[in-house]
């Protein structure tokens, strides 16, 4: 709710570079087991679209986080078009 109400003051072009700790997508998390491992958060996707964010997108591995066999994709380059 913070992020939400910091990006919806934002006025003009903006580009968030960021470590969100957050999924946007399930397929952004391989090589987990746990049942109880949280997949994507609709929050932050809800957030994302609301403000009118867009993903710069990557090149090459798009996995930003490890740990033995889990990889994960936290980081992300976010911008609005204005």
């Amino acid at each position: 709710m913070v992020k939400q109400s910091f990006f919806g003051r934002i006025i003009g072009s903006q580009c968030v570079i960021e470590n969100f700790n957050a999924l946007v997508h399930d397929f952004e998390r391989i090589g987990s087991l746990s049942l109880r491992s949280q997949g994507a958060c609709s929050e932050f996707l809800d957030c994302v679209l609301d403000c009118g964010l867009i993903n710069l997108g990557y090149v090459g591995w798009p996995f930003t986080w490890r740990r033995g066999n889990l990889v994960e994709r936290l980081d992300r380059d976010l911008y609005n078009i204005d």
